[in-house]
């Protein structure tokens, strides 16, 4: 059977490698953890608290992670196809070629979050200028921080002589 997890504290713990296929975690403490090809698909994780957590190409498949904390969280390589991820905090997130096909993102909060070389079809609530999208339709707005991050993609000729453009005013570039 599942494991039952909900409101556990597992905070900083290394689960690298488990199966925790199905396993209900909701409201789970799972901040600064690691889950490092650790298999989570079907599980539940609504409210659960994933702040900074290492989920380098874990397996989250169709798992619920409604209204989940997963701030800085590492999903890269991460297989979230078919994953509830709706109401989610997922600001200053890394996606890097993370597997989000048929992913619910609705009302998710995407500040900051790097979606590079993520796969997407058929997502869901996947709002345009989220930074890192790579197909002709999209727009990546890049923020002040991520232009000091990402300054070698930003040229004189990307930026197309904007005039009375601040600092901090958001650019958007075509992609």
């Amino acid at each position: 059977s599942s494991p039952e997890l909900a409101g556990a504290d597992l905070s900083e713990v290394d689960l690298t490698g488990y199966c925790l296929e199905g396993a209900n975690l909701c409201e789970a403490n799972l901040c600064r953890a690691i889950l490092s090809d650790a298999d989570l698909s079907g599980g539940n994780l609504s409210m659960a608290y994933l702040i900074e957590a290492n989920l380098f190409r874990a397996n989250l498949s169709e798992a619920n992670l409604v209204r989940g904390n997963m701030a800085k969280a590492n999903f890269f390589g991460a297989d979230l196809s078919k994953a509830n991820l709706s109401d989610a905090n997922l600001s200053g997130a890394n996606f890097t070629m993370a597997d989000l096909t048929t992913t619910n993102l609705t009302k998710a909060n995407l500040s900051l979050a790097d979606f590079t070389k993520a796969h997407f079809k058929d997502t869901i609530g996947m709002p345009h200028g989220v930074y890192g999208i790579e197909n002709s339709s999209s727009v990546a707005i890049l923020t002040p921080a991520l232009v000091h991050q990402k300054m070698d993609l930003i040229t004189e000729e990307m930026l197309g002589g904007r005039k009375g453009a601040k600092k901090s005013d958001p650019i958007q570039i075509r992609i």
